[in-house]
């Protein structure tokens, strides 16, 4: 389950907290052609939502507000905003030829954190690195934004992110 925790500033800004610096090998199979912007040769690390094992929200989606501080506090490092709940969204399957792996997505609204926090799940595939990288709070509008250019290749953060403007009534 991908979860995104997010925050409404008083102007109406949202803010997602991502996992940035994820190791994925696939983005880097192909070296970057053309100008470099930022003087690398290969793509770097993926950003995307915070990946947490489905079994860790079992009785904490429509569960009890009680449930949703300590799943925000352990495994999230962060604090909902007062009554809230981890809400879920929509559900991906992310090879084509397979219906055996779904990805769900869930968002929680939470209180302001300052810095960077450090990933308190480590999803399998992401072990042994030597960095799992670092959750951040990030505009979503500049997520979107470089999606768009090609600066992050992740079309399923885009999708979640539309979709949390979308429940929000906020525009894009």
């Amino acid at each position: 389950t991908e979860v995104i925790p997010y925050r409404v500033s008083g102007d109406n800004e949202l803010t997602v907290f991502i996992h940035e610096g994820v190791p994925r090998g696939i983005i880097n199979a192909v070296p970057r052609h053309g100008r470099e912007l930022d003087g690398k040769r290969w793509s770097g690390h993926m950003a995307e939502a915070i990946a947490i094992p489905s079994e860790k929200l079992q009785g904490v989606i429509g569960g009890e507000l009680k449930e949703t501080v300590k799943f925000a506090r352990d495994y999230l490092g962060l604090k909902p905003a007062i009554e809230s709940r981890v809400e879920p969204g929509a559900s991906y399957y992310p090879a084509p030829d397979s219906i055996d792996e779904m990805i769900k997505t869930c968002y929680l609204r939470v209180t302001e954190h300052e810095g960077p926090i450090e990933p308190k799940v480590v999803m399998e595939d992401i072990s042994g690195f030597t960095s799992v990288g670092r959750i951040h709070e990030i505009s979503a509008q500049k997520i979107l934004d470089a999606i768009a250019v090609g600066l992050i290749p992740n079309a399923r953060l885009e999708l979640q992110i539309t979709a949390l403007f979308d429940r929000l009534g906020i525009e894009a």
